[in-house]
Formats: structure tokens, C-alpha cells, sequence
């Protein structure tokens, strides 16, 4: 579990460094602990993160895949405050990928 958080803590620091491809596998290798441990409150707050990074990179796409899935956990933990947030992040990423297309690496 604390591999997890050094993970998480390793991520938000590349992001806030503005590498966004370190951030990304970061919070790839944390939310994978977390989903082996089945702790989902977690895992929905690393997908946000993740999803934040990839959006910073372009990758459009992506982000809203990682939104998406978090806004699924957040459901059904029943997660109200962090439903309009999600919301209005997939919002914003889907606004972004109209204007530029999806972003690089996009299916």
C-alpha cells in the first residue's frame, strides 16, 4: 500500500514539473497496486490524476478513457462531491478534442 502512495506522490511531482509522460507512468504503476488491493476510492482519485496528465499532453483520447473509468468508481462508491468534477474535467477534455482532435496515439 505504501508503494502505492510513493507512486501517487512520484506522479504528481513530474506533473507538477510539467512531465507529463513520467507523471503518466506513475500514476499507471500506483493505480495498478491499487486495483490488485481492490481499494477503488483510490484507484478513482489516480485515474483523475492520470487523466489530468494525459489531457496536459494532448492526448485527448486517453484522458477521457481515464476520466471515464474514474467517473464509474466514483459512482458506485457513491462519491456525489467528485461526480460534477469528473463531469466537468470529461467535459472540458471532449471540448479540447473537437477543437485539436484526439491527440496523438488515439484509436
Amino acid at each position: 500500500m505504501q508503494e502505492g502512495r510513493v507512486l501517487d506522490s512520484l506522479g504528481m511531482t513530474y506533473e507538477a514539473l510539467g512531465k507529463y509522460a513520467t507523471a503518466a507512468e506513475q500514476y499507471q504503476a500506483s493505480l495498478q497496486i491499487w486495483m490488485d488491493l481492490g481499494r477503488r476510492e483510490e484507484a478513482a482519485a489516480v485515474l483523475a490524476r492520470l487523466g489530468t496528465v494525459q489531457a496536459g499532453a494532448g492526448r485527448y483520447a486517453d484522458a477521457l478513457s481515464s476520466y471515464q473509468r474514474s467517473l464509474a468508481l466514483t459512482r458506485e462508491l457513491g462519491n456525489h462531491e467528485r461526480l460534477g468534477e469528473l463531469q466537468d474535467a470529461i467535459a472540458t477534455v471532449q471540448r479540447l478534442a473537437r477543437q485539436t482532435g484526439p491527440g496523438p496515439g488515439a484509436k
